[in-house]
């Protein structure tokens, strides 16, 4: 009877070819595994940075979205007393009427534990009763982490996020 594994070569066999596959299955399963578990903790810590909500804070103040922007600020916290989000989102309109973001670049933040210092650098127009000028600021902003989510801790003292108001 003639054997089949005979007409190959002892390395090239289909029965040790399938055998070192099967053999590298495993590791490879493995290796790819953690990379997409590397992959979705990047982008999950990436989305919860102090970083993306300063990002997310200015995008909000763009469109005049007052009521995220009240939700991303760590009332309570620090210095910030409790403010009613209504009362809140009427003088931040008011506001938003004579000071309009234009930019913000955000840096990268500096992270201790759960507070964060966070360099931006913001552009702002303001509107006068009959002019009207821009104005390019840097500050930095603090965050804390609050129950797993990173706030702004706004210094109301000196201004929106800390910037100080215009002379």
């Amino acid at each position: 009877m003639d054997d089949p594994a005979a007409d190959y070569p002892p390395s090239s066999s289909p029965i040790v070819q399938s055998r070192s596959r099967a053999a590298w299955a495993p590791w490879i399963t493995a290796v790819l595994l953690v990379a997409a578990a590397a992959a979705l903790y990047w982008n999950w810590q990436q989305a919860h940075s102090p970083a993306r909500t300063v990002e997310r804070c200015g995008e909000a103040i763009k469109n005049g979205d007052w009521k995220t922007v009240y939700g991303l600020i760590a009332w309570g916290e620090g210095a910030a007393p409790r403010v009613d989000e209504s009362m809140f989102v009427v003088v931040a309109t008011g506001y938003g009427r004579l000071y309009h973001l234009k930019s913000l670049k955000v840096g990268i933040p500096k992270v201790s534990g759960s507070d964060a210092a966070v360099p931006v650098t913001a552009t702002v127009q303001i509107n006068e009763l009959l002019s009207s000028s821009t104005r390019t600021s840097s500050a930095t902003v603090r965050c804390r982490a609050v129950n797993g989510q990173w706030k702004i801790l706004p210094d109301l003292d000196s201004g929106l996020l800390g910037f100080t108001r215009p002379n």
